[in-house]
């Protein structure tokens, strides 16, 4: 039999990687491309051909049986996990960056690419620098637009607040010295960033969309704001800047929140409970009624 983990939606993922190629193109002319049918193509048959499906969030799962017709009982859903304890231990490991010199620290970690809506952060983060000045954005990641945000930076006036920091396999360290953890993406499944961050007892604001709104308790363990909404991102961010006590009250209940939810051994057993559902299919194959 054939498992299959859906990490994320192929098709839609190829979307916004030609969206960020050809900008000027509708979304229909960028599905009519033989890129996007390929990869929609190619989607398709590993659903059909595959014998159980594991999905990360129940949208992908609806996303799964909605959009390719695969029927409810060959997916099962449960969330991935982490190593809480090594990572636990990595985050108390010496500061990488140096002192915040009296600044709140906003964190961005993920690709520098269109889906992840790191354009509509700095939108937000120019309304803000309006209204405060206590704060500083670190951008951990590299990509193809790079260069365009850095642009943007400078023509929002945003060069002295937002800092891009490139790639690092230690961003338990970056963790430790934020503030605030932000992800206002168009499209994601289920990122680590996010998981990361709330371990580290850091507020988080995501955007509605995807499974996004499922890796967050509304109050208890982030926010969440329209996709592309630049003022109620903005609003977000100078609500946990101006109340310290509510987001260090945040801080906390987010860490034992995701000490719960992104469990690596409750990960671990659902994986196996998922082979082992289908070596029964084997057998039912070797020995049919």
């Amino acid at each position: 039999p054939l498992v299959m983990s859906a990490l994320g939606n192929l098709s839609r993922d190829i979307f916004f990687t030609l969206k960020t190629m050809h900008r000027k193109k509708t979304d229909q002319q960028l599905q009519d491309t033989f890129e996007y049918q390929y990869h929609k193509t190619l989607e398709r048959l590993g659903y059909q051909s595959s014998n159980l499906i594991h999905s990360p969030t129940l949208w992908m799962r609806n996303n799964i049986i909605d959009n390719f017709s695969i029927s409810p009982d060959k997916i099962m859903t449960f969330s991935y996990g982490l190593d809480i304890k090594n990572f636990q231990e990595d985050s108390m490991k010496c500061p990488i960056i140096g002192p915040k010199k009296g600044k709140k620290i906003i964190l961005f970690m993920g690709r520098l690419v269109y889906l992840k809506g790191i354009h509509h952060l700095l939108d937000a983060l120019a309304l803000l620098k309006e209204d405060r000045d206590d704060w500083e954005c670190w951008i951990l990641g590299e990509g193809e637009l790079k260069a365009e945000l850095q642009e943007q930076c400078q023509s929002l006036e945003l060069s002295n607040h937002v800092r891009f920091l490139g790639i690092s396999n230690d961003v338990a360290h970056f963790l430790r010295e934020a503030d605030i953890f932000v992800h206002p993406s168009i499209h994601d499944t289920q990122p680590y960033s996010v998981m990361e961050a709330q371990l580290a007892g850091l507020p988080v604001l995501v955007s509605n969309t995807a499974g996004l709104p499922e890796m967050v308790e509304v109050g208890r363990s982030g926010l969440v704001s329209s996709v592309g909404n630049i003022h109620e991102l903005y609003d977000q961010l100078r609500y946990l800047l101006e109340n310290d006590i509510l987001r260090k009250q945040l801080a906390v209940c987010t860490k034992e929140w995701a000490k719960e939810r992104w469990s690596l051994d409750t990960m671990v057993n659902n994986v196996l409970s998922l082979y082992k559902q289908a070596k029964g299919l084997e057998t039912e194959n070797e020995n049919p009624t």
